[in-house]
């Protein structure tokens, strides 16, 4: 196994200590609820079957590990099934909360649309988007497998002690920049501190995960209906709109009020395109959108 030697300089340890404090705030915080309330709920609902899917994931990763010898944990065949199975389970979801977010938007834009034609542009989204995600998932935590067990390696840690400690603490189910801090803190300040981060930082992970995916899918049944709007002659506009409080970015500061044509994407301060929300993780945006027929454009002239 090739060496790959974590860094301790000072640098590191104060990126360390400021994941650690973010990922602690964000375990400890209430998640604040975006507006409007009918947006909230449709995340709400479908981030719990997302979760679902997530934790079942974790748990089957788990045990695939425990059931083997540590040298085998990199084996590229197990990670393709298990890519295979996460993104098996993460399409149906997807898709659900699309079509859900479809059917809302045409009650709430009181303009019915082709639900079979957009549940078929759906579905097709979900499986590449679960495809996606699953292989981004599943190399990502492969990665933080291989450096985990090398630095541990490299301190001396027998095969016993690297699978207790990445089994117990859920580093095996880190990304790697969550899984270099834990093993760092561990080495650094003991097992015990290493146990504490990287339960919080798994915790923290699977939200992520979750929230994101849960974005995505409702924002995309959004666009959908939008799309399908179009279709049918009408002539359809998007506004971005921000929560703004203490919270909010300079980013999504940026977006806020922006209102362009369906196809047209929003320019934040940056330079960089968004079509809808999230423009990052947490994003607590929402974009509404809005349609007329083009005879009703036309009477605004006379």
């Amino acid at each position: 196994m090739k060496h790959v030697h974590l860094l301790h300089d000072s640098h590191v340890a104060k990126q360390d200590v400021d994941l650690l404090a973010m990922a602690e705030a964000f375990v400890a915080s209430k998640p604040i609820r975006p507006e409007p309330s009918w947006y909230a709920d449709l995340l709400e609902q479908h981030s719990a079957e997302i979760a679902t899917v997530v934790a079942m994931w974790f748990l089957a990763l788990r045990e695939r590990l425990s059931g083997i010898e540590t040298t085998a944990w990199l084996n590229v065949l197990l990670w393709y099934e298990l890519e295979e199975l996460l993104a098996e389970s993460l399409a149906p979801v997807l898709m659900e909360a699309g079509d859900a977010a479809m059917r809302r938007q045409s009650v709430e834009g009181n303009i019915p649309v082709a639900f079979v034609l957009g549940q078929t542009r759906i579905a097709d989204w979900a499986h590449e988007k679960a495809a996606q995600e699953a292989r981004l998932i599943a190399d990502e935590t492969r990665l933080a497998l291989y450096e985990s067990l090398t630095a541990l390696q490299d301190a001396g840690w027998s095969d016993e002690q690297q699978r207790t400690f990445l089994l117990e603490n859920g580093v095996f189910g880190l990304n790697r920049r969550y899984a270099g801090v834990v093993v760092r803190q561990s080495l650094a300040n003991g097992e015990q501190e290493g146990q504490r981060r990287g339960e919080a930082l798994f915790q923290v992970r699977g939200e992520l995960i979750t929230t994101g995916n849960a974005v995505d899918a409702v924002a995309f049944g959004m666009a959908v209906a939008a799309w399908l709007w179009e279709r049918d002659g009408y002539e359809v506009v998007k506004t971005w709109f921000a929560q703004i409080d203490e919270l909010t970015c300079p980013v999504c500061r940026s977006l806020h009020m922006q209102t362009v044509r369906r196809d047209e994407p929003f320019v934040d301060l940056n330079g960089e395109h968004h079509n809808h929300p999230k423009a990052h993780l947490n994003c607590r945006c929402f974009v509404q959108y809005d349609a007329r027929r083009e005879e009703e454009r036309f009477l605004e002239f006379f």
